[in-house]
């Protein structure tokens, strides 16, 4: 009887612990990730500034918004990071898993090709496609 209470009280710890493992992401993970939904693709695909031909600051935060995605999306793909998904009746806050957020990304490609051309849209396509290969392998 003590061995089965035992197990039984290894077997809950055991399953809380490993609950709390993949909760929420860490307040820097939060803090570098994407968390506006479907809105990754269009600003990392921002034209270069014209007069210097570097990326313009808009789009260096997407590509560093983008590198921490794909490494949560690796690491910790079931862990639970805050959103925000815009809508016509006005902004909504959802809790989303990292491989979650990530497909909702690769989603709103639909919405930014038909916005863009030329380089920005083939930029928009391949990011999808890293995308599609990470959400893949998680």
């Amino acid at each position: 009887m003590l061995v089965a209470i035992a197990v039984a009280s290894t077997v809950i710890v055991l399953a809380l612990a490993s609950c709390g493992d993949e909760e929420n992401v860490s307040p820097a993970v939060q803090r570098a990730l994407p968390t506006v939904q479907g809105t990754l693709l269009a600003h990392l695909c921002d034209p270069l500034d014209p007069t210097t031909g570097q990326p313009m600051s808009s789009r260096r935060r997407a590509q560093r918004e983008m590198k921490a995605l794909l490494s949560a999306l690796a690491a910790t793909p079931e862990a639970r990071v805050q959103t925000l998904r815009m809508t016509d009746n006005g902004d909504v806050r959802e809790e989303l898993t990292v491989r979650r957020l990530a497909d909702r990304h690769r989603a709103g490609l639909d919405e930014i090709v038909q916005t863009v051309d030329g380089a920005a849209e083939d930029c928009a396509r391949e990011a999808a496609e890293h995308l599609r290969i990470a959400l893949k392998n998680s």
